[in-house]
């Protein structure tokens, strides 16, 4: 090839070469060219294989993650099922014995009230006698006491 220089002010090399060489030149950037393409497409190749795998092993992940919230949500929900069961067997029994102790309240306040009424009525026949009595101790004392009245106006009426 030849070198040579015009003096157009700037710096502009001109080269004149031979259509074999051009051409050479030509297969020889071709070549080059072509190399860089195969050599960017395999490291695009790779690149897209290795994301694949990435992008398989997050979908992995992902899927046992899922399955990780499912088991744990069915943990939970098996958990509160157990309480829910366990609550109501508690209220359950809590209610019988609460009803238990008012039916125990409840006949303890029946005895009490028996008891009350019973003391009441034996005072109230305690007092029913007292009152007995004493009515039958006044009408002894008025029937004296008539009896005595009688005898005064007899002896008034004897004396006047």
């Amino acid at each position: 090839a030849v070198v040579s220089t015009q003096s157009t002010g700037s710096n502009i090399a001109v080269v004149r070469v031979t259509k074999e060489e051009a051409s050479a030149a030509m297969g020889e950037f071709k070549r080059k060219c072509e190399v860089k393409i195969k050599d960017q497409k395999d490291k695009q190749e790779r690149d897209l294989a290795e994301k694949e795998i990435q992008l398989e092993e997050l979908r992995k992940r992902l899927e046992e993650g899922r399955e990780r919230e499912k088991e744990e949500l069915e943990r939970i929900n098996s958990n509160f099922a157990a309480e829910k069961k366990q609550l109501m067997e508690t209220l359950l029994s809590d209610k019988d014995k609460w009803l238990e102790k008012l039916n125990q309240m409840s006949e303890d306040k029946i005895a009490q009230l028996e008891e009350s009424h019973q003391e009441m009525r034996e005072s109230y026949n305690e007092r029913l006698g007292d009152l007995s009595a004493t009515n039958t101790d006044l009408q002894g004392r008025l029937t004296s006491t008539n009896a005595q009245l009688d005898s005064t106006t007899t002896q008034l009426d004897r004396t006047t």
